[in-house]
């Protein structure tokens, strides 16, 4: 969830000129990583709104490299699943589903007020160790990402006038998902260790979703196209999140965190999948930096909305050379 990719990039090389020595060999200050995300979202009927019930699955697999002392560029790529299906209480009908198979390209970068090299030296390698290791400093988080949606649609309906007669009309069809956005927060620390952080941010999405024509057959007289047009959302949330740092001396640091944060949608379009302009997201997890070069974490996170909950778990396992 991030932004403004390219000019991050140069004002990093504007103020901090200077390439680290090991970001000049092959693979020093490249980190790589895996993540897995999980979860569902289930919608009430409400005022027009169609109840529906969507399994959601993603798989992830990203790499970025410190590029000057302040800042990482990378890029990640995705998989991801979608099994929606509807509540139909129209008489005639039968059930009505999409499955969606997506495929994500994803351009990062990263700009962190506190030094990586030095962060390096003292054995802080991955973003999460960097950003809990007790140092006030500020971030920014951009991306720039195309995703290309293949959608597989499926409806049933029953032909009364010829007794109940099943009829099965499906669709394969595509659409284009553009995303760009930006993240920024300040880490304040506390406690006599300052083993407490405390991070306010702010985020901004910008997402453009363009559907192309699907044409539903399968249902005899009853065939039916719906249009191709694009739907345009701008959402900003606000939030914070607090950790704690726990050190073992044997094993590593365990930061377990919460987070909360309010989005309001400043657009909104009628062809938008969700047209809700307010959203509470709630959050925790707990991240586990190893004694070496490994960096693992497990999260969880809520998005409520009226008439709307969606649940979701992600694991993600980092190592950076």
């Amino acid at each position: 969830m991030k932004k403004i990719f390219s000019v991050i990039a140069i004002l990093s090389f504007v103020f901090s000129p200077v390439t680290p020595a090991f970001a000049e060999n092959d693979l020093g200050g490249t980190g790589i990583w895996v993540q897995g995300l999980a979860g569902q979202d289930n919608q009430r009927e409400n005022k027009g709104y169609k109840a529906f019930q969507d399994n959601i699955m993603d798989y992830t697999v990203g790499f970025d490299k410190i590029v000057n002392r302040h800042t990482r560029l990378g890029a990640n790529f995705g998989y991801g699943y979608s099994n929606k299906n509807f509540k139909q209480n129209q008489t005639g009908y039968g059930s009505y589903g999409i499955n969606d198979h997506s495929f994500a390209t994803v351009l990062t970068a990263t700009y962190d007020s506190i030094d990586l090299c030095e962060s390096r030296a003292r054995g802080k390698y991955s973003p999460e160790a960097v950003r809990n290791q007790g140092i006030d400093g500020w971030y920014v988080d951009s991306a720039l990402g195309f995703t290309q949606h293949n959608y597989d649609l499926r409806t049933e309906r029953y032909d009364l006038a010829l007794a109940p007669n099943l009829e099965v009309g499906k669709s394969d069809f595509h659409a284009q998902e553009y995303a760009l956005g930006t993240e920024a927060g300040y880490i304040f620390n506390m406690g006599e260790d300052n083993s407490i952080h405390i991070t306010p941010f702010t985020e901004l999405n910008y997402n453009y979703l363009y559907r192309n024509t699907a044409r539903v057959k399968g249902l005899g007289a009853n065939d039916y196209k719906i249009k191709d047009g694009g739907a345009t959302d701008l959402e900003q949330g606000f939030g914070v999140q607090i950790a704690k740092s726990l050190v073992s001396e044997k094993l590593g640091t365990f930061i377990p965190y919460v987070k909360g944060e309010w989005l309001i949608a400043y657009i909104r379009d009628i062809q938008s999948h969700n047209r809700q302009r307010n959203t509470g997201l709630f959050g925790a997890g707990l991240i586990f930096l190893n004694k070496g070069h490994m960096t693992f974490s497990a999260n969880w996170e809520m998005l409520m909305q009226n008439r709307d909950l969606e649940n979701v778990g992600y694991g993600k396992i980092r190592y950076d050379f």
